[in-house]
């Protein structure tokens, strides 16, 4: 049998990773659901958090340094 080249090997590399990925695409498997719905809530609560703790910094002027106080006058 004849040895494949590194170019031909890296092209049926690429071609079963996309024939893989277009299949999973189509029709995902239930766990890879569930895997991607938790990874979506726990990005979408970490951006809540951040942002609500954001907003009570900001009530609070936790971030404003004695610095920051604006005069009125021009920039």
């Amino acid at each position: 049998m004849k040895k494949l080249d590194n170019d031909t090997r890296a092209g049926l590399a690429l071609l079963a990773t996309g024939a893989l990925i277009i299949a999973l695409a189509t029709h995902p498997p239930r766990f890879l659901c569930r895997l991607y719905l938790a990874i979506e809530k726990a990005g979408a609560v970490s951006l809540g958090f951040l942002l609500a703790m954001t907003g009570l910094v900001s009530l609070l002027g936790l971030g404003r340094r004695q610095d920051d106080t604006y005069t009125g006058g021009t920039l």
